[in-house]
């Protein structure tokens, strides 16, 4: 399980989607990294569209993983689906702008996802994929 989570940090630090570090995981941290100077890289952070194709591969993911577990259209109506199409994105993407707002309010520091254009292009891409499969 460690390892899983350990790949996954790498994963979403090279979109830069990885969560700040706090206590002895960050202390822990900077020791690894003294020890481990190969693997820094001297680059800026990505780009609003670098870290929207991540979102978008990710929202991929997620699509092909519900396929797997539900391959048939949940919703029948194909009127339903298309509104389903229009409004998940939308609601997914006020959901992130709500949880941005409040770590604003806490005084902590805004994640990448909790932008609303990521969650948008993360939902909308997972979306646009079952409605293109699950028939």
């Amino acid at each position: 399980m460690f390892e899983l989570l350990e790949f996954l940090e790498v994963v979403f630090g090279l979109f830069g989607l990885a969560r700040p570090r706090s206590g002895k995981r960050a202390a822990r941290h900077r020791l690894a990294s003294r020890k481990n100077r190969l693997f820094r890289l001297a680059r800026p952070p990505a780009g609003p569209v670098a870290i929207s194709f991540g979102f978008a591969v990710v929202g991929a993911i997620a699509g092909v993983g519900s396929l797997l577990v539900f391959p048939d259209p949940v919703i029948a109506d194909p009127k339903l689906r298309l509104l389903s199409l229009l409004v998940s994105p939308v609601a997914a993407g006020l959901a992130t702008t709500v949880l941005g707002a409040r770590h604003d309010q806490l005084g902590e520091k805004r994640f990448q996802l909790e932008h609303f254009v990521y969650g948008f292009v993360a939902i909308l891409t997972m979306g646009l994929l079952r409605a293109l499969v699950a028939r």
